[in-house]
């Protein structure tokens, strides 16, 4: 068999390859799309998303890997990457309760504790376990929302612990 890495090396129609790629990698991340269960429990909600998003990126993960590390050769690959992040970014709006939609430092936090490259990061260069960085992503996004509660007035603060 040929490895997803080695493909790259040996064959000539690049493009037809890549092509290829994207839309495995798409029909991969559709399940990102799927709307989240309606919950009223903010942190239900956040643990739905981090369990939607583990899932597929685990399973995505080599794929994407290969893609980006194509993109500067693909217009096809570079707007993949585009549309990735989009469906990410889209899938977090749908899911926060409109007052924080208002604070676009918590968004944006989140986005990026919630992205691929995030969990790309923990599972690969850290070398964390499946549970390890979940947690790692649920301690991260809670402690952002409670940051968000209490500078909003919305619920005391916490005391965090110290390292």
């Amino acid at each position: 068999g040929v490895g997803v890495r080695s493909v790259f090396r040996h064959f000539k129609d690049m493009e037809t390859l890549y092509l290829e790629l994207v839309a495995h990698s798409e029909q991969l991340t559709a399940r990102l799309s799927t709307p989240l269960v309606e919950t009223a429990d903010l942190q239900a909600t956040l643990d739905q998303l981090v369990d939607e998003r583990i899932h597929v990126y685990d399973n995505v993960m080599p794929f994407q890997i290969a893609a980006q590390a194509h993109q500067h050769e693909s217009a096809n690959l570079s707007l993949h990457g585009e549309h990735f992040a989009a469906r990410q970014r889209a899938t977090l709006l749908d899911a926060l309760p409109r007052h924080l939609l208002k604070d676009k430092a918590v968004v944006e936090a989140l986005n990026l504790a919630l992205s691929f490259d995030t969990w790309r990061r923990l599972r690969r260069e850290q070398r964390l376990s499946r549970p390890a960085a979940r947690r790692v992503v649920v301690l991260t996004c809670s402690a952002l929302l409670q940051d968000a509660a209490a500078t909003s007035g919305t619920a005391p603060r916490r005391n965090r612990p110290r390292p």
